[in-house]
């Protein structure tokens, strides 16, 4: 069984909830989109997760082209690897306790969390593959963002969010924070793979 790594404690805290959407770009779409000699995007194969697109090789003639699903076939496990405290506990669950148990603070990676302190299993319900600025406010909320109230601006990822900052428009920021610079800026509309995900344990 393989893993997945879950990058925030929001995400993390909506996958207790029993069901949580986890959303990462599409990697290896041939870009620039037109110039690729790619005609469509033909959608997801139900049987295996994979991202289905379609060459037009000739006037009479297509040849297709699978991406694979980071996220494996419908009905597949994924152990999760969550951020934890050196202190020990789960970033998810709160703060650190380092003061009150006399370890060092500090958190461990999620990347770096070994299979045996993981505690939850997902298994792969569905997967979508729309553009990312086709995410809905109900998507962003599966996802784990929500809407943000009150009376003072917060900073979340280094940007200044308005007052009133819908689910949607705080997953935005996110994404930019976490993909800009890969090349799947959220002003780009890049393809997503979304995950829909249960909890097993």
């Amino acid at each position: 069984m393989k893993s997945i790594i879950l990058y925030t404690p929001e995400v993390e805290r909506a996958i207790e909830h029993g069901t949580v959407l986890v959303v990462r770009p599409v990697k290896g779409m041939p870009v620039p989109f037109p110039e690729s000699g790619l005609d469509r995007v033909c959608g997801v194969d139900r049987a295996t997760s994979e991202l289905v697109l379609e060459y037009q090789v000739t006037v009479d003639d297509t040849n297709e082209h699978r991406i694979r699903c980071p996220f494996g076939g419908p009905g597949e496990s994924r152990w999760v690897q969550e951020t934890r405290w050196c202190c020990g506990g789960y970033v998810a669950d709160g703060p650190c306790r380092a003061k009150y148990t006399g370890k060092r603070s500090g958190k461990i990676p999620s990347c770096c969390v070994p299979r045996g302190d993981s505690r939850l299993t997902l298994k792969l319900l569905g997967v979508r593959v729309p553009q990312v600025q086709d995410i809905s406010e109900a998507d962003a909320m599966a996802a784990g963002s929500r809407p943000i109230t009150g009376k003072l601006p917060r900073v979340v990822c280094g940007e200044e969010i308005n007052l009133n900052c819908t689910a949607r428009e705080l997953l935005c920021v996110r994404w930019d924070a976490r993909y800009a610079k890969r090349g799947f800026a959220w002003a780009d509309n890049p393809y997503v793979w979304m995950g829909k995900f249960e909890v097993v344990t």
